[in-house]
């Protein structure tokens, strides 16, 4: 745990940190110069960020200095679980990952504004003397932030986990935003926008990113293995989905749906269903569909909301645990009804 030591105590204890830890001179000013380009950074890169009056959400207050507490705090537990991430790479990721927010990507040479933010932050890095290997570190940890991404570091899953950590906490804060990103929205493009409508391409924008396991220590996990971020984040998307959208019908989907129950799936229904079901693309046009991290057979649904279950190609427990999350007044479709 020697970098979070240093980190934490080089102002206070260099030459102690030297003995202690069996480093060089040359290693400590190293470190020393490289958290002085970060903290400078950190100072700079909030210019870069829209006040709350144009942004109500994605602004310091309210979006930005959370997710970078969140990130820290995921980083430590990192550590004591026996990870080591480069603490210093989390920090400027965290706190450069919207920093072009509101600007057009095409201007930084971009296809997103997780790209421009990166570009954006790269370059500032290197002004400030940072090593290119540092930089290209939190590049990268920025562009994973983008939703169709694949963590390519620790430090990007991290960042990554902490920018979506909001969506696991209470109802009321993942309201809350919802609704201040709405009026961002509005403010950003000059239109009044249909809430409901908001909400449901909101839903649709968030389901790319339960596809992935996030977990990254154990105190991520609940007793039983499963990710308390998403049981939570999917307890939110449900109750947003019937409160918020006034929607009809939540169907969960285990195994492949077969052709005569998709009547049955009426249209714009929100369909939680694992990584390795198939499903029609019709299916999928017409329904929000959210896809969480396993298979069929280990079922990782979570919770007792479900107005229809469909599950094929799963044994006897499977149905068991389907039969579970079915609302009082649900339907379950089991295997031998969709032969």
């Amino acid at each position: 745990m020697a970098e979070n030591q240093i980190q934490g105590g080089i102002d206070k204890q260099g030459s102690e940190l030297v003995a202690s830890l069996n480093l060089g001179e040359e290693t400590l000013a190293t470190w020393q110069r490289l958290v002085e380009i970060v903290s400078e950074f950190e100072r700079k890169i909030e210019l870069a960020y829209p006040p709350a009056t144009k942004f109500p959400y994605h602004n310091l207050e309210h979006h930005l200095e959370p997710m970078c507490r969140d990130a820290e705090l995921i980083a430590e537990r990192c550590w004591q679980s026996g990870l080591q991430p480069q603490i210093l790479v989390v920090r400027a990721a965290a706190r450069g990952h919207d920093a072009a927010m509101g600007i057009d990507p095409a201007a930084f040479g971009a296809q997103s504004a997780e790209e421009a933010a990166a570009k954006y932050c790269s370059m500032l890095l290197r002004s400030l003397g940072a090593p290119v290997d540092f930089c290209q570190a939190v590049a990268e940890a920025i562009e994973d932030t983008h939703v169709r991404a694949v963590p390519r570091s620790l430090e990007a899953r991290i960042v990554r986990a902490a920018d979506l950590a909001s969506i696991g906490r209470s109802y009321e804060e993942v309201l809350g935003n919802t609704k201040r990103l709405h009026q961002e929205r509005e403010q950003v493009t000059g239109a009044q926008i249909s809430y409901v409508g908001f909400v449901g391409s909101s839903l649709r924008f968030l389901s790319g990113y339960f596809e992935q396991l996030i977990a990254l220590t154990p105190t991520a996990l609940d007793p039983a293995g499963r990710s308390c971020w998403h049981m939570t984040g999917l307890a939110n998307v449900i109750r947003l989905y019937r409160e918020e959208m006034g929607g009809k019908q939540v169907c969960a989907v285990l195994g492949d749906i077969a052709e005569p129950v998709e009547p049955e799936i009426v249209d714009g229904s929100l369909l939680l269903t694992t990584g390795d079901s198939r499903l029609s693309d019709a299916l999928v046009q017409r329904c929000i569909v959210f896809r969480v991290p396993g298979t069929a057979a280990a079922f990782p649904l979570f919770h007792a909301s479900a107005d229809l279950v469909v599950a094929t190609g799963v044994d006897d427990s499977g149905v068991k645990e389907a039969l579970r999350i079915l609302r009082p007044n649900g339907k379950l479709i089991a295997p031998n009804e969709c032969e």
